[in-house]
């Protein structure tokens, strides 16, 4: 029987986590909003490997295939997969774990039980999850995001969240089910993506993601740089809209609709599920489509990933009403 993972910690290592934090490539990610939020954490707090995971055993390389290089007549060296927990340490110093890597192909059971067996060792009892979801927003407006779980108490001031829906798992769904089965107080967060930027960089939900986090679970994580590149990448798309009329004539008629859920003094927070979509008898597919080929055609949304400067913070500090707010 194959081994799942291996340790990397010194064997008399003493850590204290309370959180884990988990996110995998390969699910759908809107915005690549998750994989940013993933991205900053690695590239601001101080880390090192607490476990690697044995990719031969959960990936079918034919569907992610290794990356070889190759120079003047040889192959030299080959990038895989990966599958890394890390230990991290927010700006108050604090410990946390951290998940992260490609979504397995197999034996989800199996990894999620040596899973759960490995982050109850060492002390969790709080586990979250991530990802960005496309919906029929502008990105003129705030980033709402959804928290879920079976712990996750009834708040008047969140988003609703959608009801009863059947849909195919991916394997951070299946992994914060089975935390929770576990006993666990296991959460996710999905941050909104306006559907015409499913395929490109849009960090503002990227920010909002870390945000709810921090906020959820009580830790202290930077998001300074994703909220900088946000100002950017929606002056880009703001600019590129500015010189097509009729494509701003549709971002409008998202705004309307966005606008016209908040009527109620923001009381109940607004509904933006597909189902309860209304555009006054504008075609949605055809506005996204539309909206998607413009900015694709024009690359918005690819602007520089978020580098290592820890500025801002995601907890104990108000947005900056000068800015975006996520």
């Amino acid at each position: 029987m194959q081994t799942l993972y291996t340790m990397n910690l010194e064997r008399h290592a003493q850590i204290h986590p309370r959180v884990l934090l988990h996110q995998f490539d390969g699910a759908i990610d809107a915005g690549n909003a998750a994989n940013l939020a993933t991205e900053q954490l690695l590239t601001t707090l101080p880390g090192k490997a607490v476990a690697t995971f044995n990719i031969d055993a959960l990936i079918d390389y034919r569907s992610r295939r290794p990356t070889i290089s190759y120079d003047h007549g040889k192959f030299l060296e080959a990038t895989h997969p990966s599958l890394t927990l890390e230990l991290l340490r927010d700006d108050n110093g604090e410990e946390f774990l951290f998940l992260h890597g490609d979504e397995p192909d197999y034996r989800w059971d199996e990894l999620s039980n040596a899973i759960i067996h490995l982050v109850r060792s060492l002390g969790v009892t709080t586990a979250m999850g991530m990802a960005g979801i496309p919906m029929p927003v502008p990105h003129t407006r705030p980033t709402q995001v959804y928290e879920h779980g079976q712990h996750v108490p009834d708040d008047p001031n969140h988003p609703k969240t959608f009801g009863y829906m059947e849909f195919p798992a991916a394997y951070g769904n299946y992994l914060e089910l089975r935390l929770g089965q576990a006993g666990f107080d296991s959460r996710g967060v999905s941050a909104s993506v306006p559907h015409y930027l499913l395929r490109d960089d849009f960090p503002q939900s990227a920010s909002a993601l870390l945000r709810a986090i921090a906020k959820s679970i009580n830790l202290a994580l930077p998001v300074g740089d994703l909220e900088a590149n946000s100002i950017t990448n929606l002056n880009a798309i703001e600019t590129e809209v500015a010189n097509r009329p009729e494509v701003a004539a549709l971002v409008q008629a998202l705004e309307k609709q966005y606008d016209k859920s908040l009527d109620s003094v923001l009381s109940p927070p607004p509904d933006l599920s597909l189902q309860n979509a209304d555009l006054n008898d504008t075609d949605l597919d055809t506005l996204t489509a539309q909206l998607e080929a413009f900015l694709e055609s024009n690359n918005s949304g690819n602007g520089p990933r978020q580098g290592p400067n820890n500025s801002g913070n995601a907890t104990n500090q108000e947005p900056n009403h000068d800015q975006p707010e996520a």
